[in-house]
């Protein structure tokens, strides 16, 4: 029987050990890591989180961390300069596993007519302003938009309204500029109502995501690809957004990246790609809004590194 263990507290670590006991795992729950324990390990809310998260890593142990809206986006930067090619190192994002985003890169894989050329994110929440919240909801969304299109993202460019009231922004506006595609994110703080909505579009089709819509959240346009031909549209049902299913499956591929290293992988890219793209948005506030090139911090293959000490000494290699 496969081992797990859930360090710490909250809604989502706790989710995450029904959804895996119910699905036959053995779950142990402590308050902090035990020497020689190799489990793969859920951090949920926990004081000392950053601090057992670089534990987990040193000690090899693969790592779903279960409420990452608490890490600033450089100390995610410095867990996957932790991380070993071959750990699984996941951060937990809700929205990536929505069925209708999961339906939607089903459809461009196996579609080549499906060529993504311009996609629009919409987010309003009604959650109260913050830095940090904006920061958050910025990169949860960018890592959406990064595993929506196998590009690697060249510039980016931001705008915020600030609020000193609420001291944070009210709204921001992102574009990511690919090779081939335009991509606009929006997100705004403090709303009266929650929103978040997608749309999709390649050349005389496109899909939108409704993400609350609990019954139908996947609507397919296909626009005519003849003069004064009619379009036509078609809403399709998939499985009802629950916490349960959410957790689900996020557990599922995060024990899928522990057995399999390129699935853990493709993960860590996505994630980096999007903290790089975080990063260059923060110089784009500081230019006023211009365009900034996006310095992608892509996994670099094993090297040797000298370390030079005494000069007495000779160096040594690490």
């Amino acid at each position: 029987m496969r081992e797990v263990t859930v360090v710490g507290g909250g809604t989502t670590a706790r989710t995450c050990a029904e959804v895996l006991e119910d699905s036959g795992f053995q779950v142990q729950h402590a308050f902090e890591l035990e020497a020689g324990d190799l489990s793969p390990v859920i951090l949920g809310d926990t004081p000392a989180a950053f601090t057992t998260a670089r534990q987990a890593l040193e000690a090899g142990r693969h790592l779903l961390l279960a409420s990452p809206a608490s890490f600033p986006t450089n100390r995610l930067s410095f867990l996957y300069d932790d991380r070993q090619r071959s750990q699984a190192l996941i951060i937990w994002n809700d929205r990536r596993f929505h069925s209708g985003y999961r339906f939607v890169n089903s459809l461009t894989e196996a579609d080549a007519t499906w060529r993504l050329r311009y996609l629009r994110l919409e987010t309003l929440t009604t959650e109260p302003a913050s830095i940090a919240l904006g920061r958050w909801r910025s990169l949860e969304t960018v890592s959406l938009l990064l595993s929506l299109t196998p590009d690697a993202p060249l510039e980016v460019s931001c705008f915020e309204v600030p609020n000193p009231v609420r001291s944070g922004p009210d709204l921001i506006a992102i574009r990511v500029a690919f090779q081939d595609i335009d991509a606009f994110i929006q997100i705004g703080l403090g709303e009266a109502l929650d929103r978040r909505e997608a749309i999709l579009a390649a050349d005389h089709r496109k899909a939108y995501v409704d993400e609350l819509n609990p019954g139908m959240p996947v609507r397919l346009v296909e626009d005519g690809s003849r003069p004064h031909s009619a379009s036509r549209a078609r809403w399709l049902s998939m499985s009802s957004y629950t916490p349960e299913e959410m957790a689900r499956q996020q557990c599922l591929a995060f024990i899928e990246a522990t057995e399999n290293p390129a699935l853990a992988q493709t993960e860590a890219v996505i994630w980096r790609r999007s903290i790089s793209v975080l990063q260059a948005l923060e110089r784009s506030l500081q230019a006023e809004g211009a365009s900034v090139r996006i310095n992608l911090q892509e996994d670099q293959e094993p090297r040797f590194r000298v370390i030079l000490g005494n000069l007495a000494s000779p160096p040594s290699v690490a």
